[in-house]
């Protein structure tokens, strides 16, 4: 004969005042979340949405430098003429070739340094803290050092095509061509090496956790 066994009475109150702590500690660090988010979120809003707003204001005007105290508006005129300008397509196709490539770069970039940092090897943690260093630098003088690199008279990259035998353009940024492929292959260390480094932590955890 089967018998049906009872939950203890007593053991009922316990959960719940179990489960209201856990409710409340919840509760205390959502608060506390909000408390240490909202200086960020401040300052990402003066420095990003302020400026957007002034600047989607500021489209509906004639506003000049050359006059920086007159506003004139005047409506949708500048958006007519924005549309109406013949150089729109190659602008748009050169931001299409530009953000392909870029992102290509980046997940091919970020993808090889996240399985060379989550390898097992002698050496591997110094190479991490190696390839932090430059993630902690600023963009101006990352910028300045590329500029370095790339100088066709004095760069190391145009001494290395000179030594090998391979011919050197006169300047990387010359012809539409080569300076599309100049911008994509820099921008993965100058323009967002912050997402490269998100990205190239991401897979190292998650080849840490299936491995």
């Amino acid at each position: 004969m089967a018998t049906s066994v009872r939950p203890d009475r007593a053991s009922q109150p316990r959960a719940a005042r179990q489960r209201g702590k856990a409710g409340k500690r919840r509760q205390q660090s959502n608060r506390f979340f909000v408390f240490a988010a909202t200086p960020a979120v401040l300052v990402v809003a003066a420095i990003i949405l302020v400026p957007l707003i002034v600047s989607i204001g500021l489209s509906f005007t004639g506003y000049s430098i050359d006059v920086p105290d007159k506003l004139p508006f005047v409506g949708l005129e500048n958006y007519r003429n924005l549309v109406s300008d013949p150089q729109i397509p190659s602008v748009l196709l050169n931001t299409l070739e530009y953000v392909i490539g870029s992102v290509v770069a980046e997940t091919v970039v970020g993808t090889a340094i996240a399985v060379l940092l989550a390898s097992r090897f002698s050496g591997v943690r110094p190479l991490r803290v190696i390839y932090m260093l430059p993630l902690m630098v600023s963009w101006v003088p990352v910028a300045i050092t590329w500029r370095a690199l790339l100088d066709p008279q004095s760069g190391w990259v145009a001494a290395t095509l000179t030594a090998t035998g391979l011919p050197t353009p006169a300047s990387w940024l010359g012809s539409p061509d080569l300076a599309m492929v100049t911008l994509v292959a820099t921008q993965p260390d100058c323009g967002s090496r912050s997402a490269r480094q998100v990205m190239a932590t991401g897979t190292h955890e998650t080849i840490n956790g299936s491995m």
